[in-house]
């Protein structure tokens, strides 16, 4: 299983964002959302992976799940009919809040899974989950 990890690390991550898009708006399939973040959480816990994979794959779920959401958002955006380029620019900006959400995500899952992870699995729960809401 860690070969096939190692060779594919970015199965996890996506499917972890897979799952939490399909919890949240236009979908609303709500009861994934508590399931949703296991695949990351599982793919951090791997101890033979480089931080910098961990990142990335913290990045990959972040990011898929800040860009469709904040895609369905933004998207819905109507202003005045003249406001061409401020409309535009509005309807345009899922793509830097994609990547701060990708950021935020891999930081959250590199500094919580790796490097303050705890011997108690308990605490380790309590940690993540309480990171992930900051």
């Amino acid at each position: 299983m860690l070969n096939k990890l190692t060779a594919t690390w970015w199965v996890l991550p996506a499917a972890s964002a897979v799952l939490l898009v399909l919890a949240f708006h236009p979908f609303n399939i709500w009861p994934l959302a508590f399931v949703a973040l296991v695949p990351l959480y599982y793919f951090a816990a791997q101890s033979n992976l480089p931080l910098k994979k961990i990142f990335a794959g913290g990045f990959v779920t972040g990011s898929i799940f800040a860009l469709s959401l904040s895609y369905f958002t933004v998207v819905q955006f109507r202003w005045i009919p003249e406001a061409y380029l401020f409309t535009d620019l509005v309807h345009f900006s899922f793509i830097p809040i994609g990547l701060l959400g990708g950021l935020l995500c891999g930081g959250a899952c590199t500094l919580i899974y790796r490097l303050l992870r705890t011997r108690s699995f308990f605490l380790n729960i309590l940690v993540g989950a309480a990171a992930y809401t900051l």
